[in-house]
C-alpha cells in the first residue's frame, strides 16, 4: 500500500526531517492526527494586517487555485515529498528534535497532497523540566522529561492543494519563501517618494528616517496598487473635500497642501485614502472603520 498520511518536520537550519507515516506507524498516526484537524467550513478572507478575524474565518493571500504567485511560497514543501516518493533519502528526526521549529502533516487525498502547518514555538519544547504525572493506576510521580515536544493542536497555515489558509501572518512569515512579497515594507527611496509629492507640505522634523513601519508597510501597498495619481488635480481635490467635512478631522490643509508634522499625521491620511471615514447611512453619524477590504 501506498504512503497516505506523514508528519513531517522543517528544522532551524532549513533542511527537513521524517518523523512517522501510517505504513511505519499506524497507531501513531492515528493518535496525533486530531492535531491537526481544521475546520473545512471558514471563510476565507484576503490577507488585510488590520482585519482581525472572526473564529470562522481564516486568511489567504489568494483565492485563486494554484494561483502561480501562491506555489513557489509551498514549493519547498511540495518538492521534498516528491523527493521522498522518488527514492531520495530525507535525514530522520530523533536526533534533531531540538532543531523543530515546524511540524508538517501530509495527507494525500487522490491526486491532491494536501500540508498543515503547526509551528513548534520554544515553550512546546520540552528539556530538563520535571512534571508531576499519574501512570497507569498508580500514585503520582514526579519524572523528568527531556528532550520531548508537545503538539500544541494549533494548524498555523493549511495547504489544501490549491490554496493556502493561515490565521497568523507573524507565525508563517518565516515558514514560506518570498512570503513578505503579501507585506512588504517601503523602501526608503520609495517613502521618500511617496512623502515628496507635492501634495505635502512636510515639517522641518519628519522625514523618511521618522515613519513606522505600519505606515511604511501602508506606503508600500499604495505604491505597489498605483491607485494614488498624485499628478491628478481633481482626485486630490476629492481627498481634501472629504478631509475638510469629516468632524474628527485632525489633519490641516494650508495653501493647497496637507501638513504632515509626525506619524500621526501620516497615519490619518492614509485613513482618508483606504476610505476608512464614512458616514452611516442609517443615522448619518461619522463612522471609522478598523480596517476595510474589497467586495466581492
Amino acid at each position: 500500500m501506498s504512503i497516505k498520511k506523514r508528519l513531517f518536520a522543517l528544522l532551524d537550519d532549513g533542511h527537513f526531517c521524517f518523523i512517522f507515516n501510517d505504513q511505519t506507524h499506524p497507531q501513531a498516526i492515528k493518535e496525533i492526527e486530531d492535531y491537526f484537524s481544521i475546520s473545512d467550513k471558514l471563510n476565507k478572507i484576503q490577507f488585510n494586517v488590520e482585519y482581525n478575524l472572526a473564529d470562522t474565518e481564516i486568511f489567504t493571500f489568494s483565492q485563486t487555485p494554484n494561483d502561480p504567485k501562491i506555489l513557489p511560497l509551498i514549493k519547498k514543501y511540495t518538492d521534498i515529498l516528491a523527493n521522498t516518493l522518488n527514492g531520495h533519502e530525507v535525514k530522520e528526526c530523533s536526533d534533531n528534535l531540538s532543531k523543530i521549529v515546524c511540524f508538517c502533516f501530509s495527507e494525500k487525498k487522490g491526486a491532491i497532497e494536501t500540508i498543515k502547518f503547526s509551528r513548534v514555538f520554544k515553550k512546546y519544547k520540552l528539556s530538563n523540566k520535571k512534571v508531576l504525572g499519574i501512570f497507569g493506576k498508580g500514585k503520582p510521580e514526579v519524572v523528568e522529561v527531556n528532550n520531548q515536544i508537545e503538539f500544541s493542536g494549533i494548524v498555523d497555515a493549511y495547504w489544501d492543494g490549491q490554496t493556502l489558509t493561515f490565521k497568523k501572518f507573524n507565525h508563517i512569515s518565516s515558514l514560506f519563501d518570498g512570503v513578505h512579497q503579501f507585506y512588504r515594507e517601503a523602501n526608503e527611496l520609495e517613502v521618500h517618494q511617496f512623502l515628496t509629492q507635492s501634495w505635502f507640505n512636510l515639517s522641518s522634523d519628519y522625514d523618511v528616517n521618522t515613519i513606522h513601519l505600519r505606515s511604511s508597510k501602508k506606503i508600500a501597498q499604495i505604491m505597489d496598487s498605483k491607485k494614488i495619481d498624485f499628478s491628478n488635480p481633481q482626485l486630490f481635490g476629492k481627498i481634501t473635500s472629504n478631509i475638510n467635512q469629516f468632524p474628527s478631522n485632525k489633519l490641516k490643509i494650508e495653501k493647497g497642501k496637507i501638513i504632515i508634522s509626525n506619524n500621526e499625521d501620516i497615519n490619518e491620511f492614509l485613513k482618508y485614502v483606504e476610505s476608512k471615514y464614512y458616514y452611516s447611512l442609517i443615522d448619518g453619524e461619522p463612522m471609522e472603520a478598523l480596517a476595510t477590504q474589497k467586495a466581492k
